[in-house]
Formats: C-alpha cells, structure tokens, sequence
C-alpha cells in the first residue's frame, strides 16, 4: 500500500491482504508477540520519541493515502489481532473518498493468516476478477 502511495503513476492496480496502512495503530494495537521486536524493524537504534513519531507517520500509507489512484482490493481478516480490520476500513474510506476505486473484503472467523478453503478460494476468485478488470485490455 506505501508503494501505490508513493509512488502512484507506476501501478495498474493493486492487493493488499493483511496491509499495515497504519503504523502508530499497529504499533499501540498488535498483540504482545508483535510489539516486542517492531522497534527494531521500524527505528534506527537510538531513535528518540519525536523521531519515531514522525517515521511512524511518514512511513504508514494512511498519511499519504488521499495520493492514491491505484484501485485496490484491500483483503483482512476480522479477526486479525496483528493488523486489525480497522485498518483496511480507514484506508480504504480516504481511497473511496479520494474518487478512486476500492473494495474492501474483511472475513469474518479469520486471522492475520486466512486458513478456512471457502475464504482462499474466495480471494483467489477476487484477486483473479480484480487483476481482470484493470489488467486485461479488451
């Protein structure tokens, strides 16, 4: 999702499953297990408080989302304690609010990790309908 924030003249569309679109609330918000080493993958060693603020905000695709004219799928589980649905639904109200096309899909009794066959077969037929409509030229 940063990617088609960043940069948005380069994507024809995109997915996201699971996506951080927002990385404070995924900092305050993840499960234990998750918070203990985010600090290392998100800071440089000796990062003060106002820095991390400001890399956390420049580095979440919600801050920079109103530059997105990629339409995206955006997938998540309801159930996800790592990334909750709330993300996916934030981002993609300020894409829809922006004028560009988006649909969400949260799946209800599903995690981080989609496991039930009936919810992966269903994202492989809306990834495969979505790649269909903005990839294939008629």
């Amino acid at each position: 999702m940063q990617g088609v924030a960043m940069y948005p003249d380069i994507w024809a569309c995109g997915v996201a499953e699971s996506g951080i679109s927002d990385m404070k609330l995924l900092v305050r918000e993840t499960h234990k297990f998750e918070s203990e080493y985010l600090a290392s993958l998100c800071y440089p060693l000796g990062a003060s408080g106002s820095e991390r603020e400001t890399i956390l905000k420049d580095r979440s695709p919600l801050t920079h989302a109103t530059r997105i004219k990629t339409p995206i799928l955006i997938i998540s589980g309801a159930d996800d304690a790592i990334v909750p649905p709330d993300q996916a639904y934030e981002l993609g109200k300020v894409i829809e609010d922006g004028g560009t096309d988006v649909e969400v899909k949260v799946y209800d009794e599903e995690g981080h990790i989609f496991s039930k066959g009936s919810t992966l077969s269903d994202i492989e037929r809306r990834r495969y309908e979505w790649f269909e409509k903005y990839l294939v030229k008629r």
